[in-house]
């Protein structure tokens, strides 16, 4: 009752463009409410439909609901309208992730980083969705430049040890020479002392050319 009283005079309030409304459906999406926030925010886009607060909330509502065809949408119009905002594209780049869709998610946090390029999530997950779109060189290249943006950042460090060990193992599945010496390269020089690397070093070596007559 109390609750209902508040929000019939915050939605009453002359805030015009569907602010009042988009302002209680993030109140309610902050709560975990989500049945809450879509009525607020579906009253929010009555009034304007253009509210990008209520758009963003509303795909956020039904992303967070697992109704991601619903989502997607809403949020690809966010970022059409508010390209300039890097939160947007780091959306809908999660929910491109949750879906597999790993260029088009890939695609996002590029576009977000030039925008907040200290953004240590959006760093990995464009490093992770290069990744699982078997592009394992470009994840560690991403890393590589993530570095330069937080050289301090350990989980950036740990990352990028973990993608490197992926493209020297790829690159020796595929029985590619050419590709698992580039990653080698960069793996032992940059991680000498990581215990895969002294593990894998006879046979990366032998595989190279490199061991005992």
């Amino acid at each position: 009752m109390h609750r209902d009283a508040t929000e019939a005079r915050v939605a009453a309030l002359p805030l015009g463009g569907g602010r009042a409304a988009a302002m209680l459906g993030t109140a309610a999406l902050n709560d975990g409410d989500l049945p809450r926030a879509e009525r607020w925010f579906g009253a929010s886009l009555a009034e304007d439909s253009l509210n990008v607060n209520a758009l963003s909330g509303l795909g956020l509502a039904r992303a967070r609901a697992g109704r991601l065809v619903e989502a997607e949408p809403l949020l690809a119009r966010v970022v059409e309208l508010k390209p300039g905002t890097p939160q947007y594209h780091r959306d809908l780049a999660t929910l491109y992730m949750r879906t597999g869709r790993w260029q088009a998610a890939s695609a996002q946090w590029q576009a977000a980083l030039p925008l907040e390029p200290r953004a240590r999530e959006a760093w990995l997950g464009l490093s992770a969705s290069l990744a699982q779109a078997g592009r394992p060189d470009s994840s560690v290249y991403a890393l590589l430049a993530a570095r330069e943006a937080l050289p301090a950042d350990p989980g950036i460090a740990s990352a990028l040890a973990d993608a490197c060990a992926l493209w020297v193992a790829s690159a020796g599945e595929r029985g590619d020479s050419r590709d698992f010496a580039r990653a080698w390269a960069v793996f032992s020089s940059r991680f000498p002392e990581d215990a895969r690397v002294r593990a894998w070093r006879p046979r990366a070596e032998a595989l190279l050319g490199r061991g005992a007559p």
